[in-house]
């Protein structure tokens, strides 16, 4: 097992439901692996740190064919290997905290559908980070104005 910090692996960060399923090899390629060093550096690990227990990841890097297979976006930072879907104890109270945050992060999504619920966070260090606090449900989209930590 390859430890990027002392809380993410590289494994449970490439570790997707669907590739089981459908029989899919995840594996990212160096530039992938990569950006999620960095994801796990400099936000992953943070946010740990700043929530103070586990975040479970439900989607990290995803190559085409699990990205597609998925329903993901044709752009979608899990291409990339700078986004991770997560889930974790109190999630509403952990959006807030790390949307609030000074972490560089480039997204943070609170998604609520039907069946499923996790936060989305998001790094890149391909332009400044966008800083980009979203709640997505059923019902629409409602952007959330970090508090404190701007850029």
């Amino acid at each position: 097992m390859r430890y990027l910090t002392e809380h993410w692996t590289q494994e449970e960060l490439c570790r997707s439901s669907k590739a089981d399923e459908l029989g899919i090899v995840n594996l990212p390629g160096h530039q992938a692996a990569a950006c999620l060093e960095r994801w796990a550096v400099m936000v992953g690990e943070p946010a740990r740190v700043l929530l103070g227990r586990p975040m479970s990841p439900s989607s990290g890097f995803r190559n085409e064919a699990v990205n597609a297979a998925v329903g993901g976006e044709k752009d979608s930072q899990h291409l990339k290997g700078e986004a991770v879907d997560f889930t974790c104890e109190d999630m509403d109270t952990a959006f807030q905290m790390l949307a609030e945050s000074p972490i560089p992060y480039d997204q943070i999504i609170r998604e609520h559908k039907v069946g499923k619920d996790w936060i989305h966070l998001s790094y890149t260090d391909r332009h400044d980070p966008r800083r980009q606090a979203l709640i997505i449900d059923d019902n629409g989209t409602r952007t959330c104005q970090p508090k404190q930590g701007t850029t």
